[in-house]
């Protein structure tokens, strides 16, 4: 079973209660050549002026134009990619009432008789995940880990599954929109953390620091 994601900063993987890591007080940095997957909250913009602008940009490309003129079915009976690509459309447009609107049906749909709709059992259950193995990554978090265009290359990203499943095909090819999946998913009311199916909490931890120097295993390691 795939399991749902969200994701935390850095920091954090570093210090719940991962005191022998803690203790070097350093933090991880992934390197712009390392192959180790990245967690999409890295790569997402946090600065409202900058999500403005790029919503701004995106909003005038031919793609969004053709996502708003095509037509929805009435009544919208089920979650396809058609009602994926009028979401997004709608809120980087900044169509706040139709955006709303598609947002309050999408999750209607979403919670109907599905099992992602049933609340995951509590528990303090917790599981370390090495980002720079994507192969066994990949076997553990399935679809939630796949490449996304960063600056003209493909980068693996970690992007939880009910956050995908709330996106259209094929938005990893599409530029500079992996900057705005935070915002995306605040706004759709969709949670980060890295959950899965039986509640135990995943975290991406990365490799000890080295005992000489500050870089290895693809990041770099910074004292905080």
């Amino acid at each position: 079973m795939i399991m749902a994601l969200s994701i935390v900063f850095p920091l954090f993987y570093w210090c719940e209660g991962l005191w022998r890591i803690c203790r070097y007080g350093l933090v991880p940095f992934v390197l712009a050549n390392s192959t180790a997957a990245r967690n999409f909250t890295t790569l997402a913009f946090v600065n409202a002026t900058q999500v403005n602008q790029l919503k701004k940009t995106i909003a005038q490309t031919d793609f969004v134009e053709q996502m708003l003129s095509e037509e929805l079915p009435d009544p919208i009976t089920e979650i396809d990619d058609n009602l994926r690509r009028h979401l997004f459309a709608q809120w980087v447009s900044n169509e706040k009432q139709n955006f709303n609107i598609l947002k309050t049906i999408f999750k209607t749909l979403e919670f109907n008789g599905t099992e992602d709709g049933h609340p995951v059992s509590k528990t303090r259950a917790m599981m370390m995940l090495n980002p720079t193995n994507v192969s066994a990554l990949k076997e553990t978090i399935g679809g939630a880990l796949s490449p996304v265009q960063v600056n003209g290359s493909y980068v693996n990203v970690i992007v939880p599954e009910r956050l995908r499943n709330a996106l259209y095909d094929g938005w990893e090819d599409t530029p500079k929109v992996i900057h705005l999946l935070w915002s995306f998913a605040k706004d759709m009311e969709i949670p980060i953390g890295m959950i899965s199916p039986n509640g135990t909490k995943l975290i991406i931890r990365p490799p000890l620091p080295p005992k000489k120097g500050k870089i290895d295993n693809g990041y770099e390691y910074i004292p905080f």
